[in-house]
């Protein structure tokens, strides 16, 4: 399946639906990509249902995690050399950091509390602080 026919299947989906780790989880199965669900060995009782409830908790806690959890898949890419499916990591200006995959013409897809699934715009606004790339896609 082509990057364009999963991305079509989420765009205009509302946060609650698809929140952003579930929305990465989903698309990477759609390439055939085994996506971690349980993230216990990274916090304990912590998997992809109640990853939300940790951010809120504790926002720093669920970005450490979420990171140490993508340094764990595929391979480590520089920053500003991505291909389309690639996983960014993206931090915001106020420190939230999200996931999201590259879609090209420095565009990412990823899910917002405010908006739902949405493609946006990689600038300083939305600076990639970690990317990885998967060999199956």
């Amino acid at each position: 399946m082509r990057l364009a026919q999963i991305t079509g299947k989420y765009i205009g989906r509302s946060f609650s639906e698809c929140n952003c780790l579930g929305l990465i989880h989903d698309m990477y199965e759609n390439f055939g990509i085994e996506f971690p669900t349980d993230y216990g060995h990274l916090h304990a009782g912590t998997n992809i249902g109640n990853y939300m409830d940790l951010f809120e908790a504790d926002p720093k806690e669920a970005i450490r995690l979420m990171l140490e959890l993508f340094k764990t898949l595929g391979q480590p890419i520089k920053t500003n050399r991505y291909k389309i499916g690639d996983l960014l990591a993206v931090r915001q200006p106020d420190g939230v950091v999200y996931p999201a995959v590259y879609v090209g013409f420095d565009q990412a897809i990823s899910s917002f509390l405010e908006t739902g699934v949405a493609v946006f715009r990689l600038d300083p606004a939305n600076r990639v602080i970690l990317a990885r790339r998967f060999s199956k896609i």
